[in-house]
């Protein structure tokens, strides 16, 4: 398994290198990390079509969207913010955070169970909102 990974990393890196040819060291560093998310992709690929044979089980390909779509809106939060500062940087991650898991909130029923039963723990242990 590591040797196909390690082929597969070095022949998209060489692909996208050649491909993309830039003298920027941040661009051949993106295109690396690019090559080595394309080789996952097969290994991972690989691993599922070879466990689902030994072992049938359905991938929650669902919660992976709302989790993605989740991860996304948040991103572009934290882009459009763009803090500078390390006091910036920090009230952004809070407020990633926030909308992050209010997406969740609004689209995955499970993390609102779970939320309204922590809440209900919280409010019952610690005797908050009486």
């Amino acid at each position: 398994r590591n040797a196909l990974a390690l082929t597969l990393t070095y022949v998209f890196t060489s692909l996208i290198l050649t491909y993309f040819l830039s003298n920027s060291a941040l661009y051949a560093a993106f295109s690396c990390l690019l090559a080595n998310i394309i080789a996952d992709v097969f290994l991972f690929s690989k691993a599922y079509l070879t466990s689902i044979k030994v072992m049938p089980f359905n991938f929650p390909l669902n919660k992976l969207f709302k989790y993605c779509l989740a991860s996304i809106l948040m991103v572009i939060v934290l882009k459009v913010l763009n803090p500078v500062k390390s006091i910036e940087t920090l009230i952004t991650i809070g407020i990633g955070a926030i909308v992050y898991f209010t997406c969740l909130f609004f689209i995955d029923f499970e993390f609102r169970t779970v939320f309204k039963k922590l809440f209900v723990y919280i409010k019952r242990n610690y005797n908050l909102w009486k």
